[in-house]
């Protein structure tokens, strides 16, 4: 008996734990939003597509099982969780074309099944390419910081726009050319560095409570190992 509430009480402290880093995540996550939904408020707007390269559609591949260490990794809408990172469903393609190569900065957007749905690809994230489910933008040096525009999709404006986009047909689809037309509030590229810095505070602390999460899952596997 004495050992069940021993690992009652082990077990609650560490959910308590828990709760306190998922509050900490959330508040986050609000201010990020927050600083998103500002900038809407506070500046001009420009078209996306004045600001990026011509977007570029992903390639038609079939995935298959490969070599994490070796394969480059073949990006679909289904490996994109609802805060733009990648899920752990790992798939190369059958072939990989040099065109559909990711490289620093590269921007997608979702533009069927989950709509509206994106993902930045930074330096040091594994080889990969996409699929034809998705769009590529590139945003153009000293215009448009791949991070701010990340930053942008996190807005409330960026949300409902999709979600009048989608209201427009029937099967829903947002094609190049309308998120080409996205407009996003204009600032000048040194505002975007300073503002990111605000913004990689909240993203940083993110990443802390999250590692912490996971450590203290392993905390109570490690609980129930010590009494059982």
């Amino acid at each position: 008996m004495q050992v069940q509430v021993q690992i009652v009480q082990d077990m609650q402290a560490l959910e308590t734990k828990e709760a306190t880093c998922m509050e900490a995540i959330e508040s986050a996550r609000e201010a990020i939003v927050k600083i998103a939904n500002d900038l809407y408020e506070r500046h001009d707007k420009i078209a996306l597509g004045e600001l990026c390269e011509h977007p570029q559609y992903g390639a038609n591949e079939k995935a298959i099982p490969g070599n994490p260490e070796t394969d480059y990794r073949y990006i679909r809408i289904t490996d994109i969780d609802e805060h733009g990172r990648l899920l752990h469903d790992w798939h190369t393609a059958e072939h990989v074309d040099e065109k559909y190569i990711l490289q620093h900065g590269d921007f997608l957007f979702a533009r069927s099944g989950s709509v509206g749905k994106t993902f930045l690809y930074l330096q040091g994230m594994p080889k990969a390419i996409y699929a034809g489910y998705l769009i590529r933008f590139k945003p153009i040096q000293n215009k448009l910081m791949p991070e701010f525009l990340n930053l942008v999709t996190k807005s409330g404006s960026y949300q409902t726009w999709v979600k009048n986009i989608q209201s427009q047909v029937t099967i829903p689809n947002i094609n190049a050319k309308q998120y080409a037309s996205l407009l996003i509030p204009n600032l000048h590229f040194s505002e975007q560095e300073r503002l990111m810095e605000e913004v990689e505070s909240h993203e940083k602390l993110i990443a802390e409570k999250e590692a912490r999460m996971f450590e203290i899952q392993r905390e109570k596997i490690d609980v129930l190992s010590k009494y059982l």
